[in-house]
This record gives structure tokens, sequence and C-alpha cells, in this order.
């Protein structure tokens, strides 16, 4: 995890082997792109699988499970599984308020 502004991890959150959390690129593409530099949430009860990357400006709703070497860049809605690079929602997940993974 590395940061630069802020990461926010919700309560029941549970993170992955390899994972990398990242609130800013650390650098510029060239002059007119500077370093990219936006807070990341993690939501309640969200479970980032094993080689995950979350990268600058991302937010995982609640109960959100992202699937083994996923890409998340942007929004995630609450309760679903993505998967991919970039991370797309690819199931609904029915998960009741209040329940959290033990």
């Amino acid at each position: 995890i590395v940061a630069q502004c802020g990461i926010e991890i919700g309560d029941y959150s549970f993170i992955g082997d390899f994972v990398t959390i990242y609130d800013s690129n650390f650098h510029n593409i060239d002059p007119t792109h500077p370093p990219r530099i936006a807070p990341v949430v993690l939501g309640t009860n969200v479970w980032l699988g094993s080689r995950v990357t979350v990268l600058p400006g991302s937010k995982i709703g609640d109960h959100t499970v992202v699937a083994i070497g996923s890409t998340v860049r942007g929004d995630l809605p609450p309760r679903v599984l993505a998967a991919g690079n970039p991370a797309q929602p690819v199931k609904e997940l029915e998960v009741p308020d209040g329940w959290h993974r033990e």
C-alpha cells in the first residue's frame, strides 16, 4: 500500500497477497500530463484477491469482490464480482446488509 494523499479501507475488508494499492502514479508522463494523485476508497466487506492492483482515484463499493490479478481503475459498484484489466462487474452478488466475511 503506497499512500501519498489517502487510502481508506472499510471494516471487514480482506486484502490478498501481493496486492498493490496506489493513490498516486508518482511521475509525469510528459509536460502536459502531471502526476495523478487521488484518494482510494475500499468500502465495507471488500475482498481483493491475490495480485490485484488498485490505481489512484478508484472507489470499490461495499461487499464487492475483485478477482485474482485484476486491475481496478475507476469505480466499482457495491455487491459485484469484478474481474479483468480494467476490472468490470461480471456477476451481481446477493449480500444482505450487515453480513461480513469471517
